[in-house]
């Protein structure tokens, strides 16, 4: 079925909907109910991609839900990039009598995420109710992974009618919330005056030097606590705390919005008439994109500590309808989680700089790594050959056993440059680049595993990259295609934005 762009046009809102999950867990039979009330017991395994559109009225507006349907056959996971393609919805469906459909949502989840849009939302959904007596995925076990994962939960019977109609309406709902909220955050962010220099992330890079969790937010805020103040951190040789007023700080009139201060602590240990001047950022975390909020301080300029000034922040960090809208994401389960970035620069400027942009080219430059024997490796870290990319050399090192937070759980890979290829050895330098690392499957239409940051790198630090980067059971496990005749395949690929050298 396909649609005209008229009929597009006549809908206030268009969403592109996609079923997922393994073959048989009654995909095509939830569509066929929900747009045309229809069930068949006939098993036909669909071929190739397949389309229906129905539109719904929400708010008196009317939303257009485009939803498609493929095969959950291994055979048919090749199609899975123009299948993702522009989905910002998604039906993650499963047998509730087949426990092995419950455990592949795992890879179909990683799939979807790799490749639909950042901001899709996803809706659990048990189906095949109506076979309770031989049940073996629970209710608990499903919502459970659901909260966990950020995803929303629903059990359906396609057969019965159970649920159908519930699961694609609130699941267009809550699409249609996201957007609004997106919407409204977007123009908040247009508006604002330039004493808060506000921008959204995309990934999961997390806080680079602390992490605050809150769980149960809403007891602290009808506590009556007017302020909670963090652990004591350290970060560019100084220690720092948080102070955090759940309803606003009244001291300064708020108290609407939720107040967020960087303090400088142990200041007695500083030398006299000191002053520290630093960037710093406040980020907070959208538990359904897996993105940070992150907001700058100092008017995007220097923030100067000292004896009269040790805390900056923000009286009016965010509303508290905005933090508590579900939609958003950033109160999720009652928990929340605050991050915060410090970075100390000297009072003075001591050197000159030269920032040089470098025009990015069309694609990501991509190197790379076999690894054979891999199973012969030790716990001693492995590391690539030199390759160029542009003007810069860099190298992968890979800890086949952990390193770090992932030491004995997960395999860990790392990037790092050692020379700009220009001037004395002796120079400065930092270059910040967008990268991904991707470990391949080896099997045909297997999902690869992949992670993407971007960081500024510098000549005397170390290497930056992922202590995490998958669990080695996966990575050992053959069925998952990672591993073949003991080979790894690790590939990176590095898109140089802009090069600082510091002039002597």
């Amino acid at each position: 079925m396909t649609t005209s762009r008229r009929e597009e046009h006549n809908t206030d809102h268009f969403f592109k909907i996609i079923l997922i999950g393994d073959s048989g867990v009654g995909k095509s039979n939830l569509l066929s109910r929900f747009c045309h009330n229809k069930f068949t017991l006939e098993f036909n395994s669909t071929i190739g991609v397949e389309f229906t559109t129905k539109t719904l009225i929400i708010d008196g507006k009317p939303i257009m839900a485009q939803i498609w349907d493929t095969s959950g056959h291994t055979k048919a996971r090749p199609i899975t990039d123009a299948y993702y393609r522009g989905a910002t919805g998604a039906l993650l469906v499963y047998d509730v009598s087949k426990h092995i459909t419950f455990i592949n949502t795992k890879k179909w989840l990683a799939d979807l995420r790799n490749n639909a849009d950042p901001n899709v939302v996803v809706m659990l959904v048990g189906n095949k109710l109506d076979v309770r007596q031989s049940v073996m995925v629970s209710t608990e076990v499903g919502k459970s992974f659901a909260e966990k994962e950020s995803m929303y939960f629903v059990e359906t019977s396609a057969l019965r009618a159970t649920n159908v109609e519930n699961a694609f309406i609130d699941l267009v709902e809550k699409m249609y919330r996201s957007r609004i909220s997106r919407k409204k955050d977007m123009e908040a962010l247009e508006t604002m005056t330039l004493s808060r220099s506000v921008s959204v992330s995309s990934g999961n890079n997390e806080p680079a030097h602390y992490k605050l969790k809150i769980e149960s937010f809403s007891l602290l805020s009808e506590a009556g606590i007017e302020i909670y103040e963090s652990d004591v951190f350290e970060a560019s040789g100084y220690k720092w705390k948080l102070e955090v007023y759940p309803n606003g700080n009244e001291k300064e009139f708020v108290n609407d919005h939720i107040s967020v201060y960087l303090v400088i602590c142990d200041t007695k240990n500083l030398e006299k008439d000191w002053e520290v001047h630093v960037y710093f950022k406040i980020l907070i975390y959208d538990h359904i994109r897996h993105n940070y909020l992150t907001i700058q301080g100092g008017d995007g300029k220097r923030a100067r500590f000292h004896e009269k000034k040790t805390r900056w922040g923000f009286r009016k960090l965010i509303s508290l309808d905005s933090f508590k809208e579900a939609e958003n994401g950033y109160l999720f389960n009652d928990s929340c989680e605050f991050g915060a970035e410090v970075f100390v620069v000297p009072k003075y400027t001591q050197k000159d700089q030269c920032l040089s942009m470098v025009k990015p080219p069309i694609t990501m430059n991509t190197h790379v790594w076999t690894i054979s024997k891999f199973s012969l490796l030790t716990e001693e870290p492995l590391y690539s050959e030199d390759f160029k990319i542009g003007k810069v050399k860099w190298k992968l090192s890979l800890y086949p056993k952990g390193f770090k937070t992932g030491k004995n759980t997960n395999l860990s890979i790392f990037l790092r440059p050692h020379d700009v290829g220009s001037g004395s050895q002796s120079d400065e330098w930092k270059i910040y680049a967008k990268f991904k690392i991707r470990v391949k499957n080896h099997k045909a239409g297997g999902a690869h595993k992949s992670e993407e940051a971007d960081h500024w790198f510098c000549k005397t630090a170390d290497g930056w990259g992922f202590p995490c980067f998958m669990l080695l059971s996966d990575l050992h496990d053959y069925k998952n295609g990672f591993l073949s005749n003991d080979t790894l395949i690790v590939e990176a690929k590095i898109l140089i934005v802009g090069i600082l050298k510091h002039l002597v």
